[in-house]
C-alpha cells in the first residue's frame, strides 16, 4: 500500500497534520480555495478564480459534514491494515470538499453527519493523513 510522503511543496500540509490540523490550499490574492489534489500535481495548479500561482496552505477548522461515502470491505483499512475501508467526501465548514478515510462504522453514516478531522498514521507507515470521526463524541474520546 502506498504511503504519503513529504516534499518541499507539501511541508505545510504535513506540518499541519503533525499538529492534528488540516490545511487546504487557498489563493493568497482572491482567497478562493483550490482543489485539494492540485498542489500535488506537476506542474502545480493555479488559482481557479484568478489564475495566480500564489497559493499556499491555510489551516481549516477541521470540521464538516459528510456529502457522500463508500465502503469497500476488501480494501485495507488505513488505520490498521485490516479489511474494510470507508471513505467520504466531506464538505468542510469553510466550503471546500476533501476526500478522506472515515473512522466511523458504515452503519452509523448518514448524509450530512457532522465530522471532525483527526490525523492518522497509516498502518503502512509514512506521514500522517487526514481521517474523520463523528463530531458528537465526548471531548475525551476525540
Amino acid at each position: 500500500m502506498p504511503t504519503a510522503r513529504r516534499d518541499q511543496r507539501t511541508t505545510g500540509y504535513f506540518d499541519a497534520l503533525a499538529e492534528g490540523r488540516l490545511a487546504i490550499l487557498r489563493c493568497r490574492g482572491c482567497q478562493i480555495w483550490s482543489p485539494p489534489g492540485g498542489f500535488f500535481s506537476n506542474p502545480m495548479i493555479r488559482c481557479p478564480g484568478c489564475g495566480s500561482a500564489d497559493i499556499g496552505w491555510e489551516l481549516t477548522q477541521g470540521t464538516g459534514r459528510i456529502v457522500t461515502w463508500t465502503h469497500d470491505p476488501t480494501f485495507p483499512s488505513i488505520v490498521d491494515g485490516s479489511p474494510g475501508q470507508t471513505s467520504a467526501l466531506v464538505e468542510l465548514a469553510e466550503g471546500p470538499w476533501v476526500f478522506a478515510a472515515l473512522l466511523i462504522e458504515p452503519e452509523q453514516i448518514v448524509q450530512g453527519l457532522p465530522v471532525f478531522v483527526e490525523a492518522v498514521t497509516p498502518a503502512a507507515g509514512g506521514e500522517s493523513v487526514p481521517a474523520f470521526r463523528t463530531a458528537d463524541l465526548p471531548k475525551g474520546e476525540r
